[in-house]
């Protein structure tokens, strides 16, 4: 989460300070859960936070994350180039209404 606005004054912040910023093409987050956006360090906004939680759903889900690599850049180009494994395939009997909001989260 980033503060999007600058802080009133009185707020924590002087006037017309931001609390957090991010230079654009910097990558914060945990490689595994973070979005394509964030993967190629362009602004994010609420779809971010819906990819992520599809990964933690699907996580939960499988017992094995959505997106896996070797390490952090391999981890990061299956999250940019590949699907996840079919959920269904991998948790059988999983109710196909909920593995269809794990993908439409993760679209």
């Amino acid at each position: 989460a980033k503060l999007s606005e600058t802080v009133a004054a009185g707020g924590l912040a002087g006037a017309g300070q931001s609390l957090s910023t991010t230079a654009p093409g910097l990558v914060l987050g945990t490689v595994g859960y973070m979005s394509p956006e964030q993967a190629r360090g362009e602004p994010t906004d609420p779809r971010s936070d819906i990819f992520a939680f599809g990964a933690v759903l699907y996580e939960m889900l499988a017992g094995q994350r959505a997106f896996q690599g070797a390490s952090a850049a391999d981890t990061l180009s299956a999250i940019l180039k590949e699907q996840p494994p079919d959920l269904t395939l991998v948790v059988p009997g999983l109710s196909p209404a909920l593995a269809r909001i794990v993908d439409r989260c993760l679209e």
